[in-house]
């Protein structure tokens, strides 16, 4: 088993859900990346390929002056070539479609077996909008016809039944799609909440973007705080609505409720999740982006720390969350609905227990980390069979593992 990871970016906050998979397939796969990678020790362990490195002299000189990475992109591609031609490599999995798409001539080379892991929104989604690119057009331009015929060739791994929707609905063969759902860390047991004599403590985590809604659900709070709701709200995350965000905490009659801690490491997500008596996003289509939640790591985490969730019915959400059940998904927009939720949590300790003990009951049997790894390999390696369990302190086993799956390319 000799297996390439090919992924943009490697660092710590952005990619901790595919670094505690990686983990588990330890040593056996290889990783490159575009990026230097922003903590030592992820790889540590590893075999990785920087993209990016080693570069000459001038090289680094034109990137410190933030020339865009394309101009780079036959450097990058010659490494890449490199990196699959490794013998020891006999099947690679490139995250994110969009990514994948850049090194078709790499891919058309190669006998080996290619993956896609297909995450969202700017990989499935044509109309995507980066606000970090104001004019795409030319960017978005021919996008659905290349995935069509790209997908012709490699197997597509999507994260949700809806992700995989998307990508037929971009033209994309459904026998070329098979469905794996992220995994998280569950404990055995569901964590007892004591509660806090200070009133519901109400946590959004997750990145600041328009899809997830942090400003919806600084104003659903609000109403409910207005209707009799003891509590406070924290906003962990970081992304280009903070400035928004920062302004309407401030102008709020309850601003003294509202904490917004920034970005945090997963020290300190676990630290707020354990702290929180519940969780909250409002999920809807970004009015500026177009995206949708294509999975929602952050609300399974949430559900496997045993916490209520409350959010938009958005996306792939009715995948993770139970209406009723796990949790309450409102139709996006509706902040009125919104604030009831978190109100009728707020008044029913009972309710929030018995929610979050379902929540953490469906993570561990539908998205638990040790699942995943076992669908990705069945996927890769699907005449494989573990001899061992996977996760914990035990580690997944690779020796004997057949030739990876080979569909006609």
């Amino acid at each position: 088993m000799g297996l390439l990871v090919v992924i943009p970016t490697w660092h710590l906050t952005y990619h901790l859900w595919l670094y505690r998979c990686l983990r588990r397939l330890q040593p056996h796969i290889s990783i490159a990346a575009a990026c230097t990678p922003g903590d030592p020790q992820w790889s540590a362990g590893f075999r990785t390929v920087n993209l990016d490195e080693p570069a000459p002299l001038w090289e680094r000189a034109l990137r410190r002056t933030g020339i865009p990475g394309d101009l780079f992109q036959p450097v990058r591609q010659r490494r890449l070539e490199q990196a699959v031609r490794d013998s020891s490599v006999d099947a690679v999995l490139i995250h994110f479609l969009d990514f994948a798409l850049k090194f078709s001539p790499v891919w058309e080379q190669t006998g080996k077996p290619i993956f896609v892991h297909c995450h969202g929104p700017m990989d499935i989604n044509i109309d995507f909008r980066d606000h970090r690119q104001p004019d795409q057009t030319a960017l978005r331009e021919g996008y659905r016809d290349a995935v069509v015929r790209f997908s012709k060739r490699v197997v597509l791994i999507a994260n949700s039944h809806w992700t995989a929707g998307c990508l037929t609905k971009m033209g994309a063969p459904s026998d070329r799609i098979v469905v794996k759902h992220l995994g998280v860390p569950v404990p055995d047991r569901p964590p007892v909440r004591k509660g806090d004599s200070n009133g519901l403590n109400i946590l959004y985590l997750n990145q600041l973007v328009d899809w997830k809604g942090p400003d919806r659900t600084i104003q659903a709070f609000e109403l409910a705080c207005s209707r009799g709701l003891d509590g406070t709200l924290t906003i962990a995350g970081d992304g280009p609505l903070r400035p928004m965000c920062e302004l309407t905490a401030a102008r709020s009659p309850y601003a003294s409720r509202i904490r917004l801690a920034g970005e945090v490491g997963p020290a300190d997500a676990d630290r707020l999740r354990a702290q929180a008596d519940c969780f909250t996003a409002h999920h809807c289509e970004g009015e500026i982006s177009h995206a949708q939640e294509a999975f929602g790591v952050s609300v399974v985490e949430a559900m496997a720390a045993a916490l209520p969730v409350v959010t938009g019915r958005s996306g792939a959400l009715s995948e993770t969350v139970e209406h009723g059940r796990t949790g309450w998904l409102v139709e996006p927009g509706d902040i009125e609905a919104h604030a009831d939720a978190l109100l009728r949590l707020s008044r029913d300790p009972a309710l929030r227990s018995s929610m979050g003990e379902a929540g953490w009951l469906q993570a561990k049997e539908r998205f638990s980390l040790e699942g995943e790894v076992e669908k990705l390999l069945g996927i890769i390696y699907p005449s494989a069979r573990s001899e061992r369990a996977v996760g914990g302190d035990r580690q997944a086993v690779a020796a004997g593992y057949p030739e990876p799956a080979r569909r006609k390319l």
